[in-house]
Formats: C-alpha cells, structure tokens, sequence
C-alpha cells in the first residue's frame, strides 16, 4: 500500500469520527478534540494510529454511552471496512 492512500484511509478516518461527533454537537466535539491535544497531544486524524486515546476520551464524556458513539464510526466506515487501516482502525475501537 503506498504512503499517500495510507494517508487517504487516515484522513477518512478523522473525517468520519469529526462527522459523527459533529452531529451531536458542537461542544462535544470541541471539547474531545481539546483532550484529545492536551493529553496526547494528537487530533482526530492521529486517532487511526492510537484509537485507544480516542476510546479512552469518549468513555470518559460519554460513560456507558461510549459504545454508541464507536457503533456509529463503525457503520460510517462499514463500505471501508476491507481497507487494512480502517479494518485495524474498528478493531481496535471495539475492544
């Protein structure tokens, strides 16, 4: 796989989960893209590399609820999902 679609399944990847924390609100994906910086000083888009910092930050605004907010990253990247990158990516997030 070359470096730069690589970089392409990372970019959906971000794309998706800012989409999916979007439409539940502003606030929320401001606030979990500024814990996200300050405690592992990466973004959404480094989120395909470390989906355990992701995981982390949503059980912790989210509680419980977490789980719903991964469901729906899961089924937005549902056609992807035979991309190696994303295929690790969900894995991962639903541990």
């Amino acid at each position: 796989m070359s470096m730069s679609y690589e970089r392409l399944e990372k970019t959906l990847v971000g794309l998706v989960i800012e989409q999916t924390l979007l439409h539940i609100g502003k606030p929320t994906f401001d606030k979990v893209e500024t814990l996200l910086q300050e405690r592992y000083q990466c973004t959404l888009a480094d989120s395909c590399d470390n989906p355990q910092y992701l995981r982390k930050i949503l059980e912790e605004v989210f509680g419980k609820s977490y789980t719903e907010i991964i469901n729906s990253i899961e089924k937005r990247l549902i056609e992807f999902r035979q991309e190696p990158t994303i295929e690790e990516f969900i894995a991962k997030m639903s541990k």
